[in-house]
């Protein structure tokens, strides 16, 4: 039988270092026992909510990508053409319905990489979307002194699913900035981007050969083998001819792309809804989805343009051109605004693509028991 000092100092040992120390009589306390069952739930449910808001991500994210794809193979097309080409004097609109007098909608502008961009956009949102809340949620707990209040919401989001602790609880509206929702995108936008790199060298080298294809075609010359490929043959091409690393050309400019992308998206789209929610006191619904949608792709749009175009022009380019190179290429033919040619088109083109995105993305989630983003 143990005597009282020693159990009195027992315990006062057991309470100093939080309860973690192990009864001498071997094995693991009964308080630490159920931490450690209740970390694993955790970590667990946290891994579930992830893959539940990647594949509704990746799926909104393939179909918004998939009826968006011509004007994505219509901006590309622009871009790549020579400034001073003939084919461009008339306009952009002209440009366009040249492209579909001569060759069609379905072949001219649908179909030219399109399953590249549907499983490239995919695979990057199920990254982007599916890590954004935790990382930024993670930021906000790295640079927040006071403990997160509980922001009272009829909505079931992640911060209800993942955690009874308290270190886990979503911060409120008042309490993420903009700094955080800055900081997430730029660190979930760089690895999504980086990683499915391949597909969108492949949908636009695809895209951008239809363009050298139009003016071949008007100088009489072959038209090049991409023009008329699909995701298969030109990445068994790809890989044949010149090696598994040139899937990954373009990867720093793509990754600063998608880094800037996402930083606006979600300055947009987060910031937008959590004002409207925190200041007017709208619902969040389908409407606001729809409102934040606006904001999301003027952001994203606007600081991701210049990259956009350096990476157009850097992956169709030739073995020996730099990213540098494209660089000064551009500022000499346009100057400075010339990085942000087809910026209008980016924007029209992304704002009903993040429409469709938003509004199927948070509504899967809302089925799928996660709530809206919050």
């Amino acid at each position: 039988m143990q005597s009282p000092a020693f159990e009195e100092y027992h315990d006062a040992m057991r309470h100093r270092l939080g309860h973690r120390l192990t009864d001498f009589g071997g094995g693991p306390s009964e308080e630490l026992v159920a931490t450690e069952q209740r970390v694993i739930a955790q970590h667990y449910q946290q891994i579930h909510v992830t893959a539940l808001t990647g594949l509704a991500a990746g799926t909104a994210a393939g179909i918004s990508s998939g009826l968006g794809n011509p004007l994505d193979c219509l901006k590309v097309r622009w871009q790549v053409m020579p400034t001073h080409s003939y084919l461009t004097q008339k306009g952009l609109i002209q440009f366009g319905a040249d492209i579909i007098r001569k060759e069609g909608l379905i072949e001219g502008l649908w179909k030219p990489g399109l399953s590249a961009n549907m499983m490239g956009m995919g695979l990057s949102a199920a990254i982007r979307f599916g890590h954004y809340e935790m990382v930024r949620d993670a930021l906000v707990r790295l640079t927040t002194t006071q403990r997160p209040h509980h922001h009272n919401n009829n909505n079931m989001h992640r911060s209800t699913i993942t955690a009874n602790n308290d270190d886990l609880i979503h911060p409120s509206g008042a309490t993420k900035s903009g700094y955080h929702m800055l900081g997430a995108g730029i660190l979930v936008g760089s690895v999504g981007y980086m990683v499915t790199t391949p597909f969108h060298l492949i949908k636009t080298r695809i895209q951008a050969d239809r363009a050298a294809a139009m003016t071949s075609q008007h100088a009489g010359k072959e038209l090049s083998v991409y023009a008329t490929s699909d995701l298969t043959s030109s990445l068994a091409r790809i890989l044949k001819e010149e090696g598994f690393a040139s899937l990954f050309k373009g990867m720093g400019p793509l990754t600063c792309r998608g880094a800037l992308f996402t930083s606006g998206q979600m300055m947009g789209y987060d910031g937008f809804k959590t004002l409207a929610k925190t200041y007017y006191g709208i619902q969040d619904g389908p409407y606001l989805h729809l409102c934040a949608s606006v904001a999301a792709s003027f952001g994203a749009s606007f600081l991701s343009a210049p990259a956009d175009l350096i990476m157009a022009h850097y992956m169709v380019s030739g073995q020996k051109s730099t990213v540098t190179s494209c660089i000064q290429s551009v500022y000499r033919q346009s100057g400075i605004m010339g990085f942000w040619r087809g910026w209008s088109l980016f924007f029209v083109r992304l704002t009903p693509i993040l429409f469709t995105f938003t509004t199927v993305y948070e509504q899967l989630r809302f089925e799928l028991g996660l709530g809206y983003m919050s």
